[in-house]
C-alpha cells in the first residue's frame, strides 16, 4: 500500500511540474514551439498551434524589414 506521505509526494511533484509549464512567458512558449518544428516540420497541428499562440501575444511581434519588403512591393 502507498502511505499518505507518498501519496502527498507524488501529488506535490505532480503540481510543481504543471507549475512550472505555465511559468514559461507566451514568448517563451512560442520559442519551444518553433524549436520542435524544426525538428518536425511536418507537424502541421503544432503549426497551427504556434500561429494561434503568435496572434495572442501583445505586444505583436516585429516583422524584420527583409520579410516586409516583398510584400510591399
Amino acid at each position: 500500500m502507498i502511505s499518505t506521505r507518498n501519496r502527498l509526494l507524488v501529488v506535490l511533484t505532480c503540481l510543481a511540474l504543471a507549475a512550472s509549464a505555465y511559468a514559461q512567458s507566451p514568448r517563451e512558449q512560442l520559442q519551444q514551439m518553433v524549436e520542435q518544428l524544426r525538428a518536425n516540420p511536418n507537424d502541421t497541428v503544432l503549426r497551427g498551434r504556434i500561429i494561434r499562440q503568435a496572434q495572442e501575444i501583445t505586444p505583436a511581434l516585429a516583422i524584420p524589414e527583409e520579410a516586409r519588403e516583398p510584400f510591399i512591393m
